[in-house]
């Protein structure tokens, strides 16, 4: 949303719209997987102490 604003603007070009859309795909796999893995290693010190 926020690129076509920019894009319209004429404040990014194409070039920086590419990077800030794989900018956007990194961080939110990023993301996922280390809230995949915090998840996965919670449940591991739940079961350790029966919370």
């Amino acid at each position: 949303m926020m690129e076509t604003t920019l894009l319209s603007m004429g404040v990014t070009g194409k070039d920086d719209l590419i990077t800030i859309e794989a900018t956007h795909k990194l961080i939110k796999t990023m993301f996922l997987w280390s809230t995949a893995f915090m998840n996965k290693k919670c449940r591991t010190i739940c079961s350790q102490y029966k919370v």
